[in-house]
């Protein structure tokens, strides 16, 4: 028997993947009948399904399973970036060090009298 004549089941009883849609994928029917339904309800689906986690209607899983779908459209993840940082050498004596370190203490406590850190960080 030919592999055209063989039924779905034999089909992919072989684990071969057969072309076409993957389940549950949305196509212009299952759109258009969510635009409908949020027609209809004067709401988009992503605000439904947050009044629906907030509503104690539901059990605690399904509100918990609703504000998971509901939450990429009001907080997207952050996407992490890489910082480029060049390290900073200065080099200072013990002396250099201890007045710098004195400065930053009294700044710190309001006491500064003279030129302060602004000086010291130009």
């Amino acid at each position: 028997m030919s592999a055209s004549r063989r039924g779905k089941a034999e089909a992919s009883a072989g684990g071969k993947r057969r072309p076409g849609r993957p389940k549950g994928s949305k196509n212009k029917f299952s759109v258009a009948a969510a635009r409908k339904a949020a027609a209809d309800q004067g709401q988009l689906p992503h605000e439904y399904l947050f009044s629906l986690g907030l509503s104690g209607d539901l059990s605690p899983g399904q509100r918990i399973a609703a504000l998971k779908a509901a939450a990429p459209y009001y907080a997207p993840k952050l996407s992490s970036i890489e910082a480029k940082l060049e390290p900073v050498r200065v080099e200072l004596t013990d002396g250099e060090l201890s007045a710098r370190i004195e400065a930053l203490q009294k700044a710190l406590r309001g006491e500064a009298d003279g030129p302060g850190i602004e000086s010291e960080t130009a």
